[in-house]
């Protein structure tokens, strides 16, 4: 994969942890433990009415923190640069947390990262015609679901598995999918 020096959403932040000016981050990943003491993260306070795909790559609103303390557990807790009590942890929840794609670590071949995804094509694998475009995902605690915005603007969520998903190709920006058999 090539990295380009794009953000990526990382996590939320919508609550204060304690008085101390600490941050509970819900990571978006919760196998995500790379970031550490000195790692500067980028924060964009959230806007409900924009999909992932819109603020892909968007960094007009990113305000760059570097992160002074961080403990990983059942919550993950953030100390950040110049937040120096509650109030003003207060101030600027909530907010959504992104890294730069250069920051993070390196994958294997068959790799890819959930942002990736987004605005990629998706191709119908039966039939090889473009059904619509990835415009989010989310994880349940089980697996990851996709988000596609249909060429008719309806949207479906496919599971991001091996029984829908045929083929990732981030260099033609296509995913092939099969789509879910639906019984009524």
């Amino acid at each position: 994969m090539t990295k380009n020096n794009q953000y990526i959403l990382f996590a939320h932040c919508t609550l204060p942890h304690g008085i101390k000016g600490e941050f509970s981050f819900r990571l978006l990943n919760e196998e995500s433990r790379f970031l550490e003491k000195g790692s500067t993260i980028y924060i964009q306070k959230q806007n409900k009415n924009e999909t992932l795909a819109e603020l892909k790559n968007d960094d007009k609103n990113l305000i760059a923190k570097k992160i002074t303390d961080i403990r990983y557990g059942n919550k993950t807790i953030v100390k950040l640069e110049d937040v120096l009590d509650r109030n003003a942890v207060e101030a600027l929840v909530p907010f959504d947390v992104y890294v730069c794609e250069d920051d993070l670590p390196e994958l294997n071949d068959d790799e890819v990262y959930l942002s990736d995804l987004i605005d990629l094509e998706v191709i119908d694998a039966s039939n090889q015609k473009s059904i619509g475009r990835v415009i989010d995902f989310y994880e349940t605690s089980v697996q990851v679901v996709l988000v596609i915005k249909l060429a008719s603007r309806e949207i479906i969520e496919i599971l991001y598995i091996d029984q829908f998903i045929e083929e990732v190709s981030l260099e033609d920006s296509k995913i092939y999918v099969h789509l879910p058999q639906i019984v009524e």
